[in-house]
């Protein structure tokens, strides 16, 4: 704030005429104090938090599988795949199958009529297709862990599901179960298996 003053001084005239003094006595004084103080202050503080908190998105685990096999033998592939919520690919990993053992044990005289069962063996576990997210997020493996799967071992099966379909069964540990449609036909045994869904955040 800044006051400015302007001020004029006293102006004085005076006159002699012969004996008889004259005095003409002028002083203007103008005072002119102006105050123009004037404050703006302006407060243009905005706040722009926005909270962009999503919800994850659920996706499809499924296995995929197609094998050359006999009674005694079984030499196969499978692929196991992460879908988005759309059935897209956001991994897919792929490996070999190949028998360690014959089960012989996979009937069930109340629920399954079983045609064969192995012990099977994973093995060259790679990375086949990655979205994003990617492997490393949904499935806990990338490029180089990948190979941690070799080496798990699986029991399969292939019979009918008693009044239904034919199927692929599995030994979890805990007994045989169907789990999905499979075909056997001419030696080559193809199949489909559900594995449950699985929540991934939506990429950025």
């Amino acid at each position: 704030m800044r006051t400015w003053m302007f001020a004029l001084g006293a102006l004085g005239l005076v006159a002699c005429d012969g004996d008889a003094d004259k005095a003409d006595d002028t002083a203007p004084e103008a005072d002119t104090d102006t105050d123009t103080d004037t404050d703006t202050d302006t407060d243009t503080d905005t706040d722009s938090d926005s909270d962009t908190d999503t919800d994850p998105l659920e996706g499809e685990r499924l296995y995929v599988g197609e094998a050359t096999v006999s009674v005694t033998d079984y030499d196969g592939w499978e692929e196991w795949h992460w879908l988005d919520e759309d059935d897209e690919p956001l991994c897919v990993i792929r490996y070999e199958l190949e028998e360690t053992a014959t089960r012989p044990d996979c009937d069930d005289p109340k629920t399954i009529e079983c045609d064969w069962g192995f012990d099977l063996v994973l093995s060259n576990a790679s990375i086949t297709v990655e979205g994003s997210p990617g492997c490393s997020d949904v499935a806990g493996y990338d490029k180089t862990t990948v190979s941690e799967l070799d080496g798990t071992e699986v029991s399969y099966g292939y019979g009918e599901y008693i009044g239904h379909a034919d199927t692929v069964i599995v030994d979890s540990g805990s007994g045989w179960a169907p789990v999905g449609f499979a075909s056997w036909e001419k030696g080559i045994f193809s199949y489909e298996r559900g594995d449950g869904d699985f929540e991934y955040e939506a990429p950025k």
